[in-house]
C-alpha cells in the first residue's frame, strides 16, 4: 500500500488468471451437484418423453431419431435419381419431379398411378395426412393432449368421421373406387413400411382426408345464418341480405370495364318493418335496465 501526493492512498489489488482455488471437497461437491443436476433434467426429459406433462403430449416418439421427425427431414432434399422397389406395382413407373418439387408420374395403368401417387403423397406429407385424419375422427386428443379435446368433440359432433365410414359402407365391392383406394393405401403404406410399420392407412382414411379437405376448404357457418334469418324475415329478405352471388363482382379475366359490377338490391318493406320493431324493443329494453328477452324465431330479431 502506497500514498499519493494528494493525501490519498493506492491500493495495489494482486490479480490471478488461474481463478479461485477450490479445496479437492469443494472440487467433488461441485461434481457431484453436477451430475446430480445432470441426472434430473434427464429423468425430467425422459418423463415428458413418455408421459407428458400439463398440456404438453408426450414427445419421445416426435423426436425419436429413427422413426421420428428427425427420419422425415432426411428425406427434404431430392435425390438425383433413386430406384425403388414397391411390391404391389404391376409394372415401372416413373417420377420426376419438377423444379418446384411437384412430382410428375408415368405409368402404365391408373392402379399404379395411385399407388406412386399415395408413395410420394406420404413421402411428402406423412405429418399432414396423419394430422387432417386424426381432425376428422376426433383423435387430436391423442398427439395435443387436452388442448385438442374441444375441437375433437366438435368434429365429432359434426360427423365428418360417419359420413366418411358411410360411405365406404355404401361403395360396392366391384366398384372402379374400391381398387383406386386400395391402390393409394398400398402407395402410403409401402413408404411407412420403410418408418413405421405398426401405422396402417386404411382405405377409409383417404375419405377421412377428402372429407377434411372438403370442411377446411368450403365450411362455412353462412347457412346456419341463413335458415335463422328466413324463419325471422322470410325467403326474399333474407336473399337481399345474403345474396348467393356476391353484389360485387370483380372477375379476375378482364370484361371491359374499368369498374366492377355492383348488383345491391333493396331489402323489402315488410322486412324493414320487422327489424324495425325488433330495433325498438331491444331499445326500449336497454333504456328500462331490463334484460333482452330471447322470444321465438318468429317474434324476435335475435339470430
Amino acid at each position: 500500500m502506497g500514498t499519493q501526493g494528494n493525501g490519498r492512498k493506492r491500493v495495489h489489488v494482486p490479480m490471478t488468471t488461474g481463478g479461485a482455488k477450490h479445496a479437492p471437497g469443494g472440487i467433488v461437491a461441485i461434481t457431484l451437484a453436477r451430475l446430480a443436476l445432470a441426472g434430473l433434467m434427464l429423468v425430467g426429459g425422459l418423463y415428458v418423453g413418455f408421459r407428458g406433462i400439463g398440456l404438453v403430449p408426450p414427445v419421445g416418439p416426435l423426436v425419436d431419431p429413427a422413426n421420428g421427425i428427425w427420419a422425415v427431414a432426411r428425406t427434404t432434399e431430392l435425390p438425383a435419381g433413386e430406384l425403388l422397389e414397391i411390391a404391389e406395382l404391376n409394372d415401372s413407373v416413373r417420377i420426376v419431379y419438377d423444379r418446384r418439387a411437384v412430382p410428375h408420374i408415368w405409368a402404365t395403368t391408373v392402379d399404379d398411378a395411385m399407388r406412386a401417387l399415395g408413395y410420394v403423397v406420404a413421402r411428402d406429407r406423412l405429418f399432414q395426412l396423419e394430422l387432417q385424419t386424426r381432425a376428422t375422427t376426433g383423435r387430436l386428443t391423442e398427439l395435443l393432449g387436452e388442448i385438442a379435446l374441444a375441437e375433437d368433440q366438435r368434429q365429432r359432433s359434426l360427423g365428418l368421421a360417419w359420413s366418411a365410414e358411410s360411405d365406404m359402407a355404401a361403395l360396392d365391392s366391384t366398384s372402379r373406387v374400391m381398387p383406386l383406394l386400395s391402390a393409394y393405401a398400398e402407395g402410403v403404406n409401402a413408404w411407412i413400411d420403410g418408418m413405421n410399420p405398426r401405422l396402417r392407412w386404411e382405405q377409409v382414411n383417404t375419405l377421412h382426408l377428402i372429407k377434411r379437405m372438403g370442411y377446411t376448404l368450403a365450411f362455412s357457418r353462412h347457412d346456419l345464418v341463413r335458415m335463422k334469418l328466413e324463419q325471422l324475415i322470410g325467403v326474399e329478405a333474407t336473399d337481399a341480405l345474403f345474396p348467393v352471388r356476391a353484389p360485387i363482382q370483380e372477375p379476375i379475366e378482364p370484361n371491359g370495364r374499368d369498374a366492377p359490377r355492383f348488383d345491391f338490391r333493396e331489402l323489402p318493406e315488410p322486412a324493414r318493418r320487422n327489424v324495425g320493431r325488433s330495433e325498438r324493443r331491444k331499445t326500449e329494453s336497454l333504456l328500462t335496465a331490463d334484460p333482452p328477452i330471447r322470444r321465438s324465431a318468429g317474434r324476435s330479431g335475435e339470430v
